[in-house]
């Protein structure tokens, strides 16, 4: 910890030890020179060897780098812009993508504890779907123990109402509660019809329930819902539990698609910085 400090003090009174030791170098070369010793060695080199033992050497000869960097950079305009457009569109294509994959599914939603929210699919040996029916939701919202409220959303766009004079001619687009639905659309029989499958459910695990517990009770009501509907519920059907915390439910199938679209964004920066390096390489050729 005392070499730290240390360091720091160097660092923060560097300017008075630079002229200290130049003053020190040239005091001693002096000394030197009347005792006739005339091979005093390099000034420089002693004043670098001195600074090393400071501790920030590091930063020293980073700075001239960055002195140096500029000043080329300076002198080339157009190259520098150049370089400045080719690393830009690498990099922004890169970080715009993992932005938007951070956003739809690796960010929770704003919710309360999003760890809690699972997503429900139907699923059997030979079927899949994401959508149920109403009352198959209804059921199990009523009747599941494991869950401590469930939700439904319709798998429609939202309803646009007709001209009005009072609306200046627009088409505003309107959300309502589902069970208002047979309210405003005619002969629509989604809050009763088993067989069609145009929701989708979310649920919230009750306190101390894994999504396993959750998938064995759900699986128990779906055998009831088939005694009763044999109709509408597949053979083997079951619901499959993922996590719903997210605006977007990464499915197996997705993440190849995710991969070959991070391989090329990645591949993008790789053409980009090669684009680079050949302006460097034609630049150098040239001097």
């Amino acid at each position: 910890m005392g070499e730290f400090f240390r360091r720091i003090r160097c660092l923060i009174n560097r300017r008075r030890l630079d002229a200290e030791l130049e003053s020190d170098v040239e005091f001693h070369r002096e000394m030197a020179a009347r005792a006739g010793r005339r091979n005093f060695g390099n000034t420089l080199r002693l004043r670098e060897q001195a600074r090393e033992a400071w501790g920030w050497a590091w930063l020293d000869r980073l700075v001239q780098d960055l002195h140096f960097g500029l000043r080329i950079l300076a002198r080339s305009p157009g190259f520098t812009l150049m370089a400045v457009l080719v690393l830009g569109i690498g990099i922004g294509v890169n970080v715009s993508a993992f932005s938007l994959f951070d956003m739809v599914a690796l960010k929770p939603l704003p919710v309360r504890d999003p760890d809690t929210i699972v997503r429900l699919e139907r699923r059997s040996p030979n079927s899949y779907s994401s959508e149920m029916s109403y009352p198959s939701f209804a059921f199990y919202r009523d009747h599941a123990k494991t869950l401590s409220a469930a939700m439904a959303v319709l798998g429609v766009p939202p309803m646009q109402i007709d001209d009005d004079a009072s609306l200046g001619g627009q088409h505003p687009d309107i959300w309502l509660p589902m069970a208002q639905q047979p309210y405003f659309i005619a002969g629509s029989h989604v809050l009763t019809d088993f067989g069609d499958s145009s929701v989708r459910m979310w649920g919230r695990l009750a306190p101390g329930v894994t999504a396993k517990m959750a998938e064995q009770e759900l699986g128990a009501l779906t055998n009831e819902l088939r005694r009763q509907h044999p109709g509408d519920i597949w053979d083997g059907e079951y619901l499959q539990s993922s996590t719903g915390g997210h605006l977007q439910v990464m499915q197996s199938e997705m993440y190849r698609v995710a991969a070959m679209a991070g391989a090329l964004t990645l591949l993008i920066l790789a053409v980009s910085c090669a684009n680079l390096g050949g302006l460097l390489l034609a630049k150098a050729v040239t001097r």
